[in-house]
């Protein structure tokens, strides 16, 4: 299966426990970790774990811990796009959303 150049391509979930959150989505889900990341978003640090897709095409799950907080906000969650086009960032402000360059 071939993806077209705009699809939806990865989940971020905050957690507080990166370790342990990670733990539970090998039990339950048996999720397969492929890395591990210390990089930063606008400014901020923040570690991440990535697993496999769970299927052909399907987009990538990755947890997320900012470094400077102790706790994850209640609900938060980042969702990566790739895309092509200019119109698609422009038509996401207009409704709300944000994007950072990766």
């Amino acid at each position: 299966m071939s993806l077209s150049p705009e699809h939806f391509g990865f989940t971020k979930l905050l957690v507080a426990d990166l370790d342990r959150s990670a733990a539970f989505y090998r039990s339950v889900f048996g999720l397969q970790e492929t890395g591990r990341i210390e990089s930063e978003i606008a400014g901020r640090a923040i570690e991440e774990i990535l697993f496999s897709p769970t299927g052909e095409g399907a987009a990538t799950f990755v947890l997320l811990k900012y470094v400077d907080t102790a706790a994850a906000v209640d609900s938060e969650v980042i969702l990566g796009f790739h895309h092509g086009r200019h119109r698609r960032v422009d038509a996401a402000r207009r409704c709300g959303g944000r994007h950072h360059p990766s």
